[in-house]
């Protein structure tokens, strides 16, 4: 199992967080920040 910075995880549950409280229109934006998260997620998974 890679290891993911603590930054990384911070984030990814800060925008976690916030999609599961979105609703309406801030759904899709919270979507495309969780995604962008995800992938930054990967990235540092990745550079391990």
């Amino acid at each position: 199992m890679p290891n993911v910075s603590e930054p990384v995880i911070a984030d990814l549950r800060a925008e976690l967080l916030s999609f599961k409280q979105a609703s309406g229109a801030q759904w899709a934006c919270a979507a495309v920040q969780l995604a962008g998260a995800v992938e930054a997620l990967l990235e540092d998974a990745e550079a391990d």
